[in-house]
């Protein structure tokens, strides 16, 4: 009876693990990229770097600082990289004598948004509300610590600024859907494809006037 509830078990569960792998593992897969820029990020995470030994350091942190690659700046080329092997030794012993986030003041952002929860959760008097828990109040407060180190680690510190600009996430897709759904909602069904297409082209890229007064004043040539 236990092996068969195991097995059934492992049935249920299996979908699951190879759609997880086809997705962030296979080098195929849609997220695999994402997931090796959110690996690369950890070099830049003080508490993470706090934990590392000497052999890490070679190791870890090095094949780490390789996927820097899967953001696909020109910049992250193999002297870059060099320059940035050069600065971890001294970086992590930087974590280990200082990787105390809590010390950071919390951000207004984080604030609204706790409050924001709280208002809509209504958790028990007893629960814990973390910034440890909150990826932008964490992201935040690794952004400050890096501030006052800066030009002491100039290679680190201008790969985090390169890397804070990627877009990991669907949002801005999203945007553009909210605003078609705007335009459909606002001229009706019976909006011919063309000129919906052209709305959309307006709405997401500004005013195009001048664009369009040039491209007339050429083609009248």
């Amino acid at each position: 009876m236990v092996l068969l509830l195991h097995l059934h078990g492992k049935s249920i569960l299996k979908p699951a693990g190879d759609y997880y792998t086809k997705l962030f593992l296979d080098e195929e897969g849609d997220c695999y990229n994402i997931r090796q820029m959110s690996e690369a990020a950890l070099i830049f995470d003080p508490v993470e770097l706090s934990k590392m030994s000497d052999a890490d350091i070679a190791t870890v942190n090095y094949y780490r600082a390789d996927k820097l690659d899967c953001f696909r700046y020109r910049h992250f080329d193999s002297k870059f990289k060099e320059k940035l092997r050069k600065e971890m030794p001294d970086l992590v012993r930087e974590a280990k004598r200082d990787h105390n986030l809590g010390r950071i003041p919390e951000s207004k952002e984080y604030k609204t948004r706790l409050q924001k929860r709280i208002r809509r959760k209504k958790p028990d008097s007893d629960t814990v509300l973390s910034w440890e828990n909150d990826a932008g109040e964490y992201s935040e407060r690794i952004w400050q610590w890096w501030k006052a180190r800066r030009d002491k680690f100039p290679a680190h510190a201008l790969a985090l600024r390169l890397a804070v600009l990627a877009q990991l996430s669907s949002c801005s897709v999203e945007r553009v859907f909210s605003k078609l759904k705007i335009i459909r909602e606002r001229c009706g069904e019976k909006l011919y494809d063309d000129m919906c297409e052209i709305r959309l082209f307006l709405q997401c890229n500004g005013d195009l006037s001048n664009l369009a007064d040039k491209m007339s004043s050429t083609m009248s040539r």
